[in-house]
């Protein structure tokens, strides 16, 4: 039974030959929205972001990907559920019926534009914008209502060399429930040959409850399933001591702008200091 495992990626990988090449992932994959991926040695900072928590994570299903040219490439995909329990199916009672509905499907898509070499210093810049749509699993009669989930970001090299800036806009919307929205902005400079320092700020105004007795991504606290507005600041120092090895140093800094001491203790103010490695295959 793969529920009893904590598979991340199952799926198998084909191509068709039209065109540039249509590639399909068929089973347990990726979602295909967030500025920040599942693997953590990809991202910039060690903590996950706020936006990261509202989106989803996997799903069981098919997604198609086509490159059209150099600037333009695109996702599609079919898959069983939101949340990203293997082989999960929406179960929920229906007028006239109940149990699992195998015909409720969550549809995800994102198009993906990269500058060209021909625009100098912006050469490799990237900006995406997608979307999920769909329910999460759960017991007969309690899955959750429809979920909306958008992403608009990017990250852009600038003319001083080494230094790069993203931004990143993530909205949840539940249907018949509040929205929730995460803003960050990003800052990535290679100071020397082997130390980088990336920066992140945020926003979070979590109106739909989405954090609600979830762990917060520095804290590990609970938040009370109710409106909340929060301010953070992550900073990460990247330092390549060894060939195929990550270490980082990060502090971030979180903070209860609702004022209702959502953190524990029940502080406004949440602090971690964390050294991070990690060996790269």
């Amino acid at each position: 039974n793969f529920q009893d495992f904590g598979v991340k990626n199952a799926y198998v990988a084909l191509r068709a030959p039209v065109g540039n090449g249509l590639d399909f992932k068929f089973g347990v994959h990726d979602t295909c929205i967030g500025y920040e991926v599942q693997d953590a040695g990809d991202n910039p900072n060690y903590t996950r972001s706020w936006g990261n928590t509202l989106e989803p994570t996997q799903h069981t299903g098919i997604m198609a990907s086509y490159r059209f040219n150099e600037i333009v490439s695109a996702s599609v995909g079919v898959v069983n559920t939101r949340n990203p329990q293997i082989n999960g199916v929406v179960t929920r009672t229906v007028a006239g019926g109940g149990g699992q509905q195998q015909s409720m499907k969550t549809y995800l898509g994102s198009v993906t534009l990269t500058a060209p070499e021909s625009l100098g210093f912006l050469k490799g810049g990237t900006f995406s914008v997608g979307a999920v749509d769909g329910r999460s699993s759960g017991a007969a009669g309690s899955a959750g209502p429809d979920q909306t989930d958008i992403y608009v970001g990017g990250t852009v090299p600038t003319p001083l060399e080494g230094l790069k800036v993203g931004v990143a806009w993530d909205h949840s919307n539940l249907d018949g429930l509040n929205d929730s929205d995460a803003i960050a902005g990003y800052l990535s400079w290679q100071a020397t040959e082997k130390l980088k320092v990336n920066l992140r700020g945020e926003y979070l105004d979590d109106g739909g409850g989405l954090t609600g007795f979830a762990a917060g991504p520095a804290t590990g606290a609970a938040f009370a399933a109710a409106s909340i507005e929060v301010i953070s600041a992550t900073v990460t120092l990247d330092y390549a001591l060894w060939a195929n090895v990550i270490s980082r140093l990060e502090y971030r800094w979180d903070h209860d702008a609702s004022g209702g001491r959502h953190f524990a203790s029940a502080r406004n103010n949440a602090n971690l200091l964390a050294l991070n490695v990690i060996y790269k295959f």
